[in-house]
């Protein structure tokens, strides 16, 4: 990742910051929601909606379980 890139995504999630580089928005999706599982860490109900809708729909092929909203 760029510094630019870097510094543009800030502390954002993906409703509000995805990758411009094409064939990672997957990847870095599925990412995301192991980083999310594997600290435990919360999701507020529009960054759920958010995974939920990308990885069921252009990430079809990938198998990830999105933690509920807490």
């Amino acid at each position: 990742m760029t510094d630019n890139a870097n510094q543009s995504k800030g502390d954002q999630d993906p409703p509000h910051w995805m990758p411009s580089a094409g064939g990672v928005a997957c990847r870095y999706l599925t990412e995301w929601v192991q980083v999310k599982d594997r600290w435990r860490l919360s999701l507020d109900t529009g960054e759920h909606d958010y995974l939920v809708s990308q990885l069921s729909g252009s990430c079809g092929a990938t198998s990830v379980t999105v933690p509920t909203v807490v």
